[in-house]
C-alpha cells in the first residue's frame, strides 16, 4: 500500500532479513528503515502530527464516548450515596435486635 503522507514523512529505504525455522522461510524481518530523502517535517514534527490524528481518530470513532465518562460520574456518585443511606440503615435495623 502506498504511503499517502510520504511528502510529510520523506522517502525511506527498508531492509528485510529472512526468518526461517528449521529451513522452512516464515517471514520478513525488518531490520531498519531509513529515511533517504527528508520530507516536509522533521521526524519528530510528523511523529506530533501522527499523534495528533490519531487521537483525533478515536475521538470521531466514539462519538458518545464524553457522554459515557459524564454519566459514569453520576453513576459512581449515586452509588456512593446509595451505599452510605444503606450501611446507615443497616445500622439502624439491627440496633434494635441485638
Amino acid at each position: 500500500m502506498p504511503n499517502v503522507l510520504w511528502d510529510l514523512q520523506g522517502n525511506n529505504k527498508v531492509t528485510f532479513t529472512e526468518e526461517t525455522v528449521n529451513g522452512n522461510k516464515t517471514g520478513n524481518k525488518l531490520v531498519s528503515l531509513e529515511i533517504t530523502e527528508p520530507g516536509r517535517m522533521t521526524k519528530a514534527e510528523f511523529d506530533e502530527n501522527m499523534a495528533d490524528l490519531t487521537a483525533f481518530l478515536v475521538w470521531a470513532s466514539d462519538p458518545t464516548g464524553q457522554f459515557r465518562k459524564q454519566l459514569g460520574v453520576w453513576v459512581l456518585l449515586f452509588l456512593g450515596i446509595f451505599v452510605f443511606v444503606a450501611w446507615r440503615l443497616n445500622a439502624a435495623y439491627w440496633k434494635d435486635i441485638k
